[in-house]
């Protein structure tokens, strides 16, 4: 009778230490990802602190610069006079803010680029046309 009330403590304390195992186990992966997560707070942080950096670069200002042809192209392959009109005006802005930040070279090839899309006279003169009939 002894020795099955030893063998019944035996393994109620085995049975707890593996519950505490457990237990421990599982609060070890909550710290880790409790970690992980302040980690990739972290990493977001610093992310965002160096894209503060790239906001007004020159690399910035190159990007806008990309993205105003790209869109003064997509204006000029479309037809109507309209569109083109309405994609100038988001490609001004684009143009006035590389100004106010004093990108000088960015807004000259932005004006190069207006100027060699811009509709001809014949152009709208065929649209207007078109319209009439």
């Amino acid at each position: 009778m002894r020795e099955q009330a030893t063998a019944s403590y035996n393994e109620a304390r085995t049975s707890e230490k593996q519950a505490t195992t457990k237990r421990q186990s599982s609060e070890n992966k909550r710290e880790s990802s409790d970690n992980q997560a302040r980690t990739s707070e972290k990493q977001a942080t610093i992310k965002l602190q160096s894209s503060d950096k790239y906001v007004y670069s020159v690399a910035w200002a190159n990007d806008q610069l990309r993205i105003a042809i790209e869109f003064l192209k997509e204006g000029a392959k479309s037809e109507g006079f309209w569109l083109w009109n309405q994609r100038l005006g988001v490609v001004i802005l684009i143009k006035t803010e590389l100004e106010c930040r004093g990108f000088k070279w960015q807004v000259a090839r932005i004006d190069n680029w207006i100027h060699r899309l811009q509709p001809r006279k014949a152009d709208l003169d065929r649209e207007r046309e078109r319209r009439a009939h």
